[in-house]
């Protein structure tokens, strides 16, 4: 009798843990919201949401079935029980028989196991279902549902994608990209262009040249510059608009605190609500096409900044600093001192020099000129004169330069060829740099996109940062100064 006590107290408590499992999955207050929701309704959000649509309405279907059925058992179980526990209190019958019983009935109830992992796994589904609803939900789930409502007609529909295009320009976020471009992407992007600038490393050239490179990449820098200026006027301005969404984004952490079946009613409510929103944005359509300019326009920087790092520097440091090339400071040096010295004014100023050097004035041959014009194209910092004080710091260092000479001859005749010897060298540089042409930057793979605008590889550099200048005073010019 004892073992036979010890089966049946296991039985009863088997059967005691699995009508808990089973009763408590009919009174599940999460479980029970979903007799309450139209799954099909819902069904490209559950999608969103990663939840299986088809899971979940066998789930809502089968739990109450799965549940009943196993009380039902249950309570076959339990009736068998007490009837065996009666017979034995009786001593109505047999040991044997009373063993065997008992052990039927065990062997029955273990037959309930498929049932009990039925229950499990529909209360976890239809939980964890919930569950998601309520932590998932986003602000990218609401622009779904705004886009369907805006499907009503043709349209509202042109409004919403109109008003979308514009909202995604501005806003911040991951919930809603989908490749469209962004104002925060773009000013990132800005920013790193104009780093890469700041950083460009100019070899080994004549200091007149390094000005007149420096001053392409000044105008670089302006751009993105204007870039920034225009990027924050534009934000600004829809200052308005993207504060009602964060009105609503902090909204839906609200709405998330409610019961899911609450949250599945009220979503569509606060999809039509964001569609009038979206609208809103609709009338700054003009601010898409600026934009789209604007990314031409990084395009451009970029391409700049990769033909001045990969070809034009490698090129203007080898024809500025190797021996023979043309715009060499000692070969345009070398063909202003013979000219100066060349013909019938030639021949005077030997005469003039001649007499002069009684005077113990310095020396001046056309290797002493030579040697002083490639000192000035070596060395000098100023090319580009915008005032008084501009032109008084070229005259200075053309001063230092010939200084040892006597006034008026030939003191003023080598300050204005040195001065015109500088000019005419600065042209050349920036003539070299206006017809050098853009190549493909080495290493890039043959099928990639081609240069922007259109333009195919044999634009030149020249025609490019005109570009870039210009789209940088469209820039300045539609946006407040100040």
């Amino acid at each position: 009798m004892e073992n036979i006590g010890e089966t049946l107290s296991s039985i009863k408590t088997l059967l005691s843990g699995y009508r808990a499992e089973a009763q408590g999955l009919l009174e599940d207050a999460v479980v029970t919201q979903w007799n309450q929701v139209d799954i099909e309704r819902h069904a490209s959000l559950f999608q969103d949401l990663d939840i299986n649509q088809i899971e979940l309405l066998k789930a809502v279907a089968d739990y109450k079935k799965t549940a009943s059925v196993t009380l039902q058992y249950i309570r076959q179980f339990e009736n068998a029980l007490s009837n065996l526990e009666a017979d034995l209190r009786l001593s109505s019958l047999p040991a044997h028989e009373a063993h065997q019983t008992a052990a039927k009935l065990q062997s029955e109830t273990q037959q309930l196991q498929p049932f009990l992992t039925r229950i499990r796994l529909y209360r976890e589904l239809l939980g964890g279902a919930a569950k998601n609803i309520q932590e998932r939900l986003s602000l990218g789930n609401l622009l779904a549902l705004a886009r369907t409502h805006a499907e009503q007609s043709t349209r509202q529909r042109e409004m919403f994608e109109q008003g979308y295009r514009i909202f995604t320009l501005v806003a911040q976020g991951n919930d809603f990209k989908e490749g469209n471009i962004n104002i925060h992407e773009i000013s990132s992007q800005a920013e790193r262009i104009e780093t890469k600038f700041r950083r460009l490393e100019i070899p080994s050239i004549p200091e007149l040249a390094k000005v007149i490179v420096q001053r392409q990449i000044e105008a670089c820098c302006l751009a993105v510059k204007e870039i920034h200026i225009f990027l924050a006027a534009a934000g600004h301005s829809l200052q308005g608009e993207v504060g009602r969404i964060e009105d609503i984004r902090n909204h839906i952490m609200f709405i998330r605190t409610k019961p899911f079946s609450e949250i599945l009613a009220s979503l569509p409510e606060e999809g039509a609500k964001l569609c009038r929103n979206i609208n809103e944005f609709g009338y700054k359509s003009n601010l898409l096409k600026e934009i789209e300019k604007i990314v031409l326009l990084l395009e451009n920087l970029i391409t700049a900044y990769e033909c001045l790092r990969y070809s034009y520097l490698p090129h203007l440091a080898q024809i500025t600093m190797e021996a023979g090339f043309r715009l060499h400071p000692r070969v345009i040096a070398g063909e202003a001192g013979r000219n100066y010295f060349q013909g019938l004014r030639g021949l005077l100023r030997r005469l003039k020099i001649v007499f002069a050097a009684a005077n113990d004035r310095a020396p001046l041959n056309n290797q002493v000129l030579a040697q002083k014009i490639f000192v000035a194209l070596s060395t000098c910092p100023y090319y580009y004169c915008v005032g008084y004080e501009d032109e008084r710091r070229v005259t200075d260092f053309i001063d230092t330069i010939i200084k040892e000479f006597g006034k008026p001859y030939p003191y003023d005749d080598l300050f204005h060829l040195i001065n015109n010897a500088i000019a005419a060298y600065g042209a050349l540089i920036e003539q070299d740099f206006a017809q050098f042409t853009i190549t493909r930057r080495p290493g890039r793979g043959e099928t990639e996109a081609p240069p922007p605008d259109g333009k195919g590889e044999e634009e030149q550099l020249g025609q490019l940062l005109a570009r870039i200048e210009a789209r940088a005073d469209h820039l300045r010019r539609l946006t407040p100064q100040g």
